[in-house]
């Protein structure tokens, strides 16, 4: 009866199995034998060493490379390697400074038979690998992949001395990320000549760019690229903005970095950078080189205090293509309880065009902040949101959290009775019309509710800080339904 049922449907339901039920079905006959090995052997995680300190590599014993090559023959073999799609390169653990094993005279034993047979690995779509030594073969072994198409590259050495030269043809890659630490200076200048212009949609840059050199003359445009995710340094903006320009066609980008932006280009030169950006993600300090884009519509700022953002803010003209915001506050003191409902008014006040808000506050607080051991906060706050107008009625989706971190305490402090939540969800709902999506969260209560296309409410809600941290790990997939 199996050999009558489409492999693809079998492939379906068996992608719900545990992998102890997979290796059971496969060994009822060969029909799921088959089928299964699509399923069991679609992911290899290979270890090929420790790190230790100063990130030097360190080798199992020899007992154990011996069994890591055995479990690599098995995994590269003809009859395995057809069905691998993705694999992850990682350290086994990250030894301590105490540890008696000895760095390896030959530490990458392991990782270059890896390298040499990855081409093996006909499927494979997608490599991450975290600590790994590329050299020549490596990369050029990673050229002869035509289906690989997401790299990623996480504090890598490349050897010294090696010529590149021989690699002439571009990965066809889609997504690229590297990171590396901060203070390194070489390495990328390897990786740019493998990605293809054309080909690429995502590129994620999480290192110093100055590993380029000087000149940004070796970065090519990338036409095509939608989503770029860049670590600066903003004492260095006419750089920045030379690296930016190479990236016309960016739709999304996520900006982190450190310093203090030095000067500001002038108009021209910031309208020609991401001319076609829509969403902007990352620190607060470079938002005014792109809030007044027509096309932004969308942005996550970090970094912020609530004073600092408005701020900042009210020094811009008022933009009106801002539909949705998204912010986080972190804060180190009671005093931060003053954020309150003019706050958020003077925030609705300079974009007054919002149809999606998410904010959340994380409040660190000690006993000295505290008074009789009770935390009135998130309570106060919601309770005056239901008596003060401040939402602007075009809201669709919004968003209020606030996270509590007590350090120095000897229990939990008191809440107060949370707020009448129900009835501040009827407020909110009739002052936004609009409104679909509503979170409030307080860290000791939470109400969630959302309204459906056909009209129906649907609605969950939690008494205690443990319930509420439970349903808080669901958030990002229930903010991101429509």
């Amino acid at each position: 009866m199996c050999s009558q049922v489409p492999n693809e449907l079998w492939l379906e339901i068996f992608s719900d199995l545990s992998p102890d039920a997979l290796k059971d079905v496969s060994v009822t006959n060969r029909t799921f034998c088959h089928t299964t090995r699509r399923l069991l052997f679609a992911h290899f995680d290979f270890h090929p060493y420790a790190i230790g300190p100063h990130s030097a590599p360190i080798l199992p014993s020899d007992l154990d490379v011996a069994r890591y090559l055995e479990r690599l023959d098995f995994w590269t073999s003809d009859e395995i390697a057809p069905f691998v799609c993705s694999c992850t390169i990682t350290p086994t653990r990250r030894a301590s400074p105490f540890d008696t094993v000895k760095v390896s005279p030959g530490p990458y034993v392991l990782l270059e038979p890896f390298f040499e047979r990855i081409v093996r690995f006909t499927g494979l779509q997608r490599l991450m690998a975290k600590h790994a030594h590329f050299n020549a073969v490596a990369l050029g072994n990673l050229r002869r992949m035509p289906s690989l198409t997401h790299l990623q590259i996480d504090h890598f050495e490349i050897t010294a001395g090696e010529s590149m030269d021989f690699i002439l043809q571009p990965l066809s890659l889609t997504r690229f990320s590297v990171s590396h630490n901060v203070t390194r200076e070489d390495g990328l200048e390897h990786w740019i000549p493998l990605l293809n212009p054309e080909h690429l949609r995502e590129l994620n840059i999480m290192c110093n760019l100055r590993i380029l050199g000087e000149s940004t003359d070796a970065i090519p445009i990338f036409p095509r690229l939608q989503k770029l995710s860049l670590f600066l340094n903003l004492a260095t903006m006419s750089r920045n903005l030379a690296t930016m320009s190479k990236f016309p066609g960016v739709r999304v980008v996520t900006i982190e970095g450190w310093g203090e932006v030095d000067s500001w280009p002038d108009l021209h030169t910031q309208q020609g950078v991401f001319p076609l950006l829509t969403e902007y993600i990352g620190t607060y300090k470079i938002l005014p080189l792109f809030f007044h884009r027509a096309t932004l519509t969308r942005i996550t700022i970090t970094g912020a205090t609530p004073e600092i953002l408005i701020a900042r803010l009210q020094g811009l003209r008022t933009p009106l293509n801002i539909t949705a915001v998204t912010a986080s506050f972190h804060r180190f003191d009671g005093n931060f309880g003053s954020f309150d409902t003019a706050v958020l008014s003077t925030l609705f006040d300079v974009l007054p065009r919002l149809t999606e808000f998410c904010l959340r506050i994380t409040l660190e607080l000690e006993d000295d902040d505290l008074e009789d051991d009770a935390n009135p906060i998130a309570t106060s706050f919601f309770e005056a949101l239901a008596h003060t107008p401040v939402l602007p009625p075009t809201l669709q989706r919004l968003a209020l959290s606030w996270e509590f971190e007590y350090h120095d305490l000897e229990c939990e402090p008191t809440v107060n009775d949370p707020p009448d939540l129900p009835r501040l969800r009827d407020v909110l709902t009739e002052r936004c019309p609009r409104l679909q999506s509503l979170w409030l969260d307080g860290h000791d209560f939470l109400l969630q509710w959302r309204k459906a296309i056909d009209g129906i409410c649907v609605e969950a809600s939690a008494d205690n800080a443990a319930e509420v941290a439970s349903m808080r790990k669901d958030f990002a997939k229930w903010w991101e339904m429509r």
